[in-house]
């Protein structure tokens, strides 16, 4: 709140109280205006919770409860007794307790006759007023009838029962919240009355003062001040104009609250970082609206005057605007087709300040979902969308990304279509493991589909062969491993077969071709682990007779090649060979024929 413009500090005090104390009070009406509210809800609850008229005699004798009558003049054969308590009083809410009265309901003291003494109603009754038998006439002489002092016309056996079926909780509870919340508002509205006497010596006092002081001379009232300028000032800001940031060509408002009488506004600009400050034309609301800030516009300051019945004007404090570059999108994701299972990426370029990214995915192209880091998804918060593992799933998605400033609307990039192609399918034939001698090669076949132009690749233990881009490869002892097939589509989408594995199978056969020969061949023989040993081959003739010997080095296992070249072309016939192990024991003999 400002400080009131007076000089006297004693005035000033006493003006600031009264201020204090006139916006307490009118909390003080706020608040019970609203718990008034609320009890009339609870009364109309209760007024539907009991039968008959039953509910204006409970709610009265709440209402009036310290208001009991004197009831001494009751026959001396009834037994006086202590009041009712709640607990006996709420007990009529009970459906399945309904019962009657069996006195007035007082909580400093009455009086009731014992159960026997006072019938249930009164057949007949007759008065000086009245003679009637409907139970509903006046009780005999010295005696009252429940709920009603002596005196005055009584229903008898007044029915407190619920009419609301299992609502005897719910009535008790509303009794007693009724009782709390009424006798609470009485409160309210004695203290109120109270403070408005206050309020009202409060505002004698200060005038008086104002008036002793010759604090002001030109306020006059009926006590010599204007109490209104004098108590509330010349109006008060309540709240101070928030500083703004908008984008260019984005409307924006400054507001400022204030309280007091009178009051008028003046908003003003500075161009100048606050130093000096004009009025803005046509600026007198407590709202000033830009409705089209300019980038030129950015960090000047806007406050406001606000002045009331009374001079001076009061000033707000000063509230800066700032306005920024609108978004601008200077490269929109492109599409991208891809081969299933490859890494995608979509990078959009953009300008503005601070700028935040949230990639969106739609299948299709309408409704947008935001993604989130994880899975295959990565930079989902950054300017380039990482797909580590394209899947066919992915075919057909829309991607898009929504750019965001400090100010500014964020601003959607155009979509980006993925297209993502499936790999061929590669099988080979025969599948699984091959065991092949030297005299048994095996032929691996491979099939890709759909049917198409295909690139292939035969593999080798991973490694290509060299040569090898036929769907089909012979593959013999010396080219022993494991085998797949690529094949490549024309888009570039290429996938690998199943693996075959091909060993060699043990003999103990001694392997010679070509056979016939020309006296140059090549011999195999079966040698089982790994430990290198030393053979000797011979050959001879048909007679017997050794023409060619010598020894070889097996290193490794399986079959190992021996070449072998006769020196000097024999005649052509039949000959022996023979593979011995350097103890001379014979391993294996076999027969050719040179041609």
């Amino acid at each position: 709140m400002m400080s009131l413009q007076v000089q006297s500090p004693e005035v000033r005090e006493a003006l600031q109280a009264y201020v204090t104390a006139q916006r307490d009070l009118e909390a003080q009406k706020k608040e019970k205006k609203s718990a008034d509210k609320e009890l009339v809800k609870l009364r109309k609850f209760l007024e539907e919770s009991f039968e008959d008229d039953t509910a204006d005699f409970v709610l009265n004798h709440i209402e009036n409860k310290n208001k009991c009558s004197d009831y001494s003049a009751i026959d001396s054969n009834k037994q006086p007794l202590s009041g009712l308590n709640e607990a006996d009083f709420l007990k009529y809410c009970n459906p399945s307790r309904a019962g009657t009265m069996k006195a007035a309901l007082c909580d400093d003291s009455h009086y009731r006759g014992s159960e026997s003494a006072i019938p249930r109603s009164f057949d007949s009754v007759s008065s000086s007023a009245s003679s009637r038998k409907d139970g509903m006439g006046m009780p005999p002489n010295g005696m009252h009838s429940e709920g009603k002092p002596p005196g005055g016309s009584a229903r008898a056996g007044a029915n407190l029962s619920s009419k609301k079926a299992g609502g005897s909780q719910n009535c008790k509870t509303a009794l007693s919240d009724y009782r709390e919340k009424y006798w609470d508002s009485q409160e309210q509205a004695d203290a109120i009355l109270s403070a408005e006497k206050d309020l009202a010596e409060m505002k004698s006092q200060a005038a008086q003062l104002v008036k002793e002081t010759k604090t002001t001379s030109n306020l006059t009232t009926e006590s010599g001040v204007c109490m209104e300028c004098m108590a509330r000032g010349n109006g008060y800001i309540t709240q101070q104009p928030a500083s703004k940031a908008t984008c260019a060509g984005t409307a924006v408002s400054f507001s400022v609250g204030a309280a007091g009488t009178g009051l008028s506004y003046q908003w003003q600009q500075s161009l100048d970082v606050g130093a000096t400050f004009s009025n803005i034309a046509g600026a007198t609301q407590a709202t000033y609206s830009i409705a089209n800030p300019l980038l030129l516009q950015n960090g000047q300051q806007f406050r406001v005057q606000v002045t009331g019945t009374c001079t001076p004007a009061i000033t707000s404090t000063m509230a800066t605007l700032t306005v920024t570059q609108p978004i601008n999108i200077s490269s929109q994701p492109q599409a991208v087709s891809v081969c299933a299972g490859r890494t995608v990426s979509f990078t959009v370029q953009a300008a503005g300040p601070a700028l935040t990214y949230q990639w969106e995915l739609s299948t299709n192209g309408n409704n947008f979902v935001s993604l989130a880091n994880g899975g295959d998804y990565s930079g989902a918060n950054s300017n380039t969308l990482l797909i580590a593992n394209a899947g066919i799933a992915l075919n057909g998605n829309q991607y898009r990304v929504l750019v965001s400033g400090t100010a500014c609307a964020p601003v959607a990039s155009a979509p980006a279509l993925l297209t993502v192609h499936p790999l061929p399918v590669v099988t080979v034939a025969p599948p699984s493991v091959v065991n092949i001698t030297p005299y048994q090669p095996i032929t691996l076949t491979g099939i890709a589909s759909p049917a198409g132009n295909y690139t292939y690749v035969w593999l080798r233990d991973g490694t290509p062969v060299p040569g090898a881009n036929a769907p089909a490869i012979i593959v013999n002892v010396d080219l022993l491993g494991t085998y797949q097939l690529s094949a490549t589509d024309a888009r570039g989408c290429s996938n690998v077969s199943n693996l075959v594995q091909v060993n060699d199978t043990s003999s103990t056969l001694l392997f010679i071709y070509p056979n016939p020969n020309n006296g140059v061949f090549q011999v195999r023989y079966y040698q089982a682990g790994t430990a290198s040993s030393e053979r000797s081959l011979q050959v001879y003739d048909a007679k017997g007779a050794s023409i060619f010997r010598q020894r070889f080095v097996a290193v490794g296992g399986g079959y190992q090649r021996m070449d072998v070249k006769l020196s000097k072309r024999p005649a052509s016939g039949v000959y022996f060979v023979q593979l011995r192990d350097t103890a001379g024991k014979k391993l294996a003999a076999a027969a050719i024929r040179i041609q």
